[in-house]
């Protein structure tokens, strides 16, 4: 029993359970081929296992959130990595010996999401996190339509699934602009390419005055309309992000964890915002760097919302092409994509302008 007794055996089975959790959201959940919600559990009991022996108010809160996920079927939401991540960082400096934090007396409470009631064996959609945190919290609706400004536009392949998905699925947008293009856009007659920055831009054209940024790469999947549009992040960051990072800690009043809002999903911007804030800068990641210096709470995971095709389709990315709204790919990913894209965006669009 006193082998137990182990805080870096509590540890690697939180780290565990944080892996298999984020597998779970990505689509290895129920029904999937590999199905990890049992192996996020088996972390967790195996924790308890140890947290009982070392730290009982550890051991509450580990066995809370157990028996809470549980009780809905291992369906993992965003707040649930949040709290294993927490519960990680605490039993790190409890093992160095540092004091557990209190709050009025008592260790500080960390919460797991509620139960809710419904069908016990149904595994809920990927989304569902993101609905009941908009129903809870609502972000306001605009009032006008949005525009659409394109950054950077490489490959009129991606181009075209990207416009083609606009044109099925989004109501109540604007114009299209392009800032750049390295390719012939001319086949869209609706878009125009300004060959401008995007300060400059946003600086002399007649923009709305709230847009959708968007990125070639990115297409919707079902039904959207502009005027709900919301800003999403990543929890994974991304690669390359050193002069993001670079701009964000070198402005005084940027602190904290540097949080990832490239790539996700078209984003909204307020244009007056994005003319105070980002003034001088220039990044190779203009979401990440707006939304943190206008100190955006990240309230909605992409990972709730967005398939992300960074690789040869498998079984979890399936399962999130299902369900989500949004998909965003590289040219890694793209050759097993475009078939869905083509049945589902492409052939539909050509289908609508023949009749």
């Amino acid at each position: 029993m006193e082998s137990m007794k182990c805080w870096e055996c509590l540890l690697k089975h939180l780290a565990g359970a944080l892996s298999y959790g984020k597998e779970v959201m990505t689509g290895h959940g129920r029904g999937a081929e590999l199905d990890h919600r049992i192996d996020l559990i088996g972390e967790l009991v195996n924790g308890e296992h140890h947290a009982e022996l070392l730290e009982h108010g550890l051991f509450q809160r580990l066995s809370a959130l157990r028996k809470d996920l549980q009780l809905r079927r291992g369906n993992v939401t965003p707040k649930d990595l949040e709290v294993i991540r927490r519960l990680y960082l605490e039993t790190e400096r409890r093992s160095e010996g540092a004091p557990i934090e209190m709050h009025h007396g008592q260790p500080t409470p960390i919460p797991t999401e509620p139960h809710r009631p419904g069908r016990p064996n149904a595994q809920p959609p990927l989304f569902q996190a993101a609905e009941l945190a908009l129903a809870e919290k609502p972000y306001p609706a605009y009032e006008k339509n949005l525009d659409i400004v394109f950054g950077h536009v490489d490959s009129l392949e991606f181009f075209r699934y990207a416009m083609a998905s606009i044109r099925r699925f989004l109501s109540n947008y604007g114009k299209i602009y392009v800032l750049r293009s390295e390719v012939d856009l001319s086949e869209f007659p609706d878009v125009e390419t300004v060959g401008r920055t995007p300060l400059d831009f946003l600086r002399n054209a007649a923009v709305s005055e709230d847009f959708l940024w968007w990125e070639p790469s990115m297409a919707l999947l079902r039904p959207v309309d502009a005027k709900q549009s919301f800003p999403s992040y990543s929890p994974r960051g991304m690669q390359g992000m050193q002069d993001a990072v670079k701009t964000l800690r070198e402005d005084q009043q940027h602190q904290g964890t540097i949080v990832a809002w490239d790539h996700c999903k078209p984003q909204p911007v307020n244009k007056a915002q994005y003319l105070a804030l980002m003034d001088g800068i220039e990044t190779s990641f203009p979401m990440t760097v707006y939304f943190s210096l206008k100190k955006e709470p990240p309230r909605i995971s992409d990972m709730t919302v967005t398939a992300m095709i960074d690789r040869p389709i498998c079984c979890s990315m399936k399962r999130q092409l299902r369900e989500c709204s949004f998909v965003t790919w590289n040219q890694a990913g793209f050759s097993s994509l475009e078939p869905l894209l083509r049945e589902r965006i492409l052939n539909h669009a050509d289908e609508q302008s023949k009749g």
